[in-house]
């Protein structure tokens, strides 16, 4: 064969495949434009910067990076992709989220009792197991897609049911799109207890949340076995895959169950009847607000004694929970104080810190689940919806949604409340303080003011301290160099305040956090020594919060008392009371998750909102405990027998639920902290006698 005619082939062949790719990116693009228009919308005039679909040496497409003239293949891609499943068959990397006991704080709550019971049955009779990509694949991480073609092998070969695709990159999903058909790919996600999710272009922080998201829409039992698949050794890959392994075990605790949210149902209808104002969207924006000063409990407050005596008279200051007592120590008296929590032992430590003289003038900002109890001691109180909270469904219907926002990032502790509450006023200038986070050394754990050193005084058994750091511990960056230690309640707290910080510098380019602690380090803010701190103007204090409480309190006329009856709000939880049972026989894995399917369709948001929240956190964690105990079982008449425990326990709680949401639904919280409500009982008796 001639140079000349090969040149014409050659010429032939690329005209042609030329012509392949852009029908196939045509077809991918038309059938997105149906299922997911966004992703349609994203990359109908997109033009690819850093990356871009070309021919390599061997002719072959693959993916050539611009700046380093390299392609990502080696090997020829569809060789490489058919290897890289193979190997991924043999020696899948599989994440296991483990579901173990938890403390019980109240013998009345159903949700800890009978899941701490399967969790002993399971832990003294333990089944073998065998992890592998045999079985079915709840669901499937891949952290990139490439060129695409282990994707069709994947779904050909194994039995993946959920699969979540990041691709940082949108040069390289928008090559692929002109590889491999979608068609196919999309058709098998569309099929029953199926999905796919795309997260396209993002950061693996955004990413994290994504994946965080979809436990609670397609359940915990997906979530629990999560198998994922790295394509390449990309530094946008390794980077979210270590992000994954770090965070994603979190994910669990923030899922709820069902005595909280029967608290938090209980609460929010007992509050709504005083007609407190609830927190809103600013009606303007005001850039003219002082500094703001966030006021945690941990030992960094008590460098700050001389620094806040000198500057609270110009900046607005939010105690956070038990920092009130603090403070009310050395003197200085918070504007607006914060509280998150349900139960009636923070009203406990409230009175053991704080006198009615403290919380006098003083404006309680608090979550709609916060007790009564605690909201009684408190003239003045704005209520703020609770994001993901049931709650937050009964407010919405109560008043106009228009108005009413949620408070973003407000867990898991009152400091990210406090934040948020702060943030969402319009403060632009935020000082951390007492928000550690973490410990520099062995230490005070609080404030040497803090109610918990003399509480802990009075406690014999040690399991009932306030507060300590245990074996469970970790060491994170600190805020001034070196490390801290650390548990997983802080940390989660330090990732929801830079979650928040990040969006918010993302709508206010000027905002900025500064932070004066000995804890950990949080993303977001500037690390800054008190005596760095400039000197803040005068101010008129109470003009000022007046200005902001007119701003984003909003007040309803509406009358606030909710009938049950009258509002239908627990007719669709009634009607499925029967149908929410598990079958009891089980006798395969495919069996299993088509029951749990079945019950977490039951009690899909999109059925009935209420119902969703008050049982799915607890049917999440029944279904993903089963999951994680009978899945892959090697003997199938033990699979049978793991499978039967679960079921028994979980109908023999939802048994109970239904009794006592019949019998007490607007029970409000009673779970005392017992020496702190004997103390307190004591004082009150001493101040009567005298």
């Amino acid at each position: 064969m001639t140079e000349a005619l090969e040149s014409l082939l050659m010429q032939a062949e690329l005209k042609k495949l030329q012509l392949q790719v852009s029908h196939q990116f045509a077809k991918n693009m038309a059938l997105f434009e149906q299922r997911f228009p966004a992703i349609h919308d994203k990359f109908k005039s997109f033009l690819p910067e850093k990356i871009e679909l070309k021919l390599d040496g061997q002719q072959q497409l693959n993916l050539l990076n611009r700046a380093s003239n390299t392609f990502l293949y080696s090997d020829p891609a569809h060789i490489y992709c058919e290897k890289q499943v193979e190997l991924f068959k043999q020696s899948p990397y599989i994440n296991r989220l483990r579901i173990g006991e938890s403390k019980s704080y109240n013998d009345r709550h159903l949700h800890i009792r009978y899941l701490n019971e399967l969790v002993k049955e399971y832990d003294t009779d333990k089944a073998t197991c065998s992890l592998s990509s045999n079985g079915i694949i709840t669901n499937l991480v891949m952290t990139s897609i490439g060129i695409g073609y282990h994707l069709p092998i994947l779904i050909k070969e194994l039995d993946i049911y959920n699969l979540f695709l990041y691709e940082r990159s949108l040069d390289i999903f928008y090559a692929c799109l002109h590889v491999i058909d979608w068609q196919p790919i999309l058709d098998h996600f569309k099929e029953n207890n199926r999905s796919i999710t795309f997260c396209l272009g993002f950061e693996p922080d955004r990413a994290l949340i994504e994946i965080e998201q979809s436990i609670s829409r397609i359940g915990l039992h997906n979530h629990v076995f999560t198998f994922l698949y790295k394509h390449t050794k990309r530094q946008d890959e390794q980077d979210f895959f270590k992000h994954y392994i770090k965070e994603i075990n979190n994910a669990s605790s923030g899922l709820g169950y069902y005595d909280d949210e029967q608290i938090g149902f209980a609460h929010t209808i007992h509050n709504l009847a005083f007609q407190h104002p609830i927190f809103t969207r600013p009606k303007r924006r005001n850039a003219q607000l002082p500094p703001a000063f966030i006021i945690g409990n941990g030992p960094s407050l008590d460098m700050h004694e001389d620094f806040l005596k000198e500057k609270c008279d110009n900046a607005i200051i939010f105690s956070c929970g038990t920092s009130f007592g603090s403070l009310s120590k050395i003197k200085v008296k918070p504007d607006f104080h914060v509280e998150m929590e349900r139960t009636i032992s923070m009203k406990d430590l409230l009175d053991f810190g704080t006198t009615e003289e403290d919380r006098e003038n003083v404006t309680l900002l608090c979550l709609n689940p916060v007790s009564p109890k605690l909201i009684s001691s408190f003239d003045d109180v704005c209520l703020a919806l609770k994001p993901n909270d049931i709650g937050e469904v009964i407010i919405q219907r109560h008043y106009d949604q228009k108005k009413i926002i949620k408070l973003p990032f407000s867990n898991p502790t009152v400091s990210n409340s406090a934040l948020s509450f702060a943030i969402s006023m319009g403060f632009k200038e935020i000082y951390l303080i007492g928000v550690d986070l973490g410990l520099a050394d062995k230490g005070q754990h609080h404030s040497k003011n803090s109610p918990h050193y003399k509480l802990n005084k009075h406690i014999k058994d040690i399991k009932e301290v306030i507060y300590t750091y245990n074996d469970r511990n970790f060491k994170t960056k600190g805020n001034f160099g070196g490390k801290v230690t650390t548990h997983a309640t802080l940390d989660r707290a330090r990732i929801s305040i830079e979650r928040l910080l990040h969006y918010t510098k993302i709508a206010i380019p000027d905002f900025c956090c500064f932070n004066s602690n000995n804890g950990a380090y949080i993303q977001g803010t500037t690390p800054i020594s008190i005596d760095q701190i400039k000197n803040f103007n005068d101010i008129n204090k109470r003009h000022v919060i007046e200005q902001i409480k007119d701003n984003t309190f909003f007040y309803q006329d509406k009358k606030s008392t909710v009938n049950l009856k009258d509002t239908g709000y627990l007719d669709y939880f009634f009607s499925i009371e029967k149908q929410v049972q598990l079958k009891t026989s089980i006798s395969n894995a495919q069996e299993f998750h088509q029951e749990a399917e079945r019950i977490y369709k039951l009690i899909n948001k999109k059925n009935d909102a209420i119902t969703h929240m008050l049982l799915s956190g607890s049917i999440n964690l029944f279904l993903g405990l089963i999951m994680e105990n009978s899945a892959y079982c090697l003997d199938k008449e033990k699979y049978k027998s793991q499978v039967k425990k679960g079921i028994k326990k979980f109908n023999i709680f939802m048994e109970k639920v239904y009794i006592n949401m019949k019998n007490e639904p607007l029970r409000i919280d009673d779970t005392h902290n017992d020496t702190i409500h004997r103390l307190n009982r004591e004082s009150q008796d001493i101040q009567q006698a005298e």
